[in-house]
């Protein structure tokens, strides 16, 4: 979780990340997933080479995961309140 604060959520543009349509969102996160099962060796063991490598999509991924699961509880429990990204 640290790793997320300190590194891809400051640098994460919110607006962007809950103003794309769900569906939209959830297409461009399944070729990445692709891409990294593509790369898991025959042997099925994951490396820390393969881990350090696919780092950053994970973490892109689990963040807009949570960015997104956010807005959608803010909608559901406090519809009256501001949106991610404003001040």
């Amino acid at each position: 979780m640290e790793r997320l604060e300190n590194g891809w959520l400051n640098t994460a543009d919110p607006n962007s990340v809950i103003s794309i349509a769900t569906i939209d969102w959830a297409t461009a996160g399944h070729q990445p997933a692709v891409n990294i099962t593509r790369l898991v060796p025959a042997n099925g063991v994951l490396d820390r080479d393969h881990r350090h490598e696919n780092l950053p999509v994970l973490d892109a991924r689990l963040g807009s995961t949570g960015l997104r699961l956010v807005e959608t509880l803010n909608d559901a429990f406090a519809p009256n309140r501001r949106t991610l990204g404003q001040e």
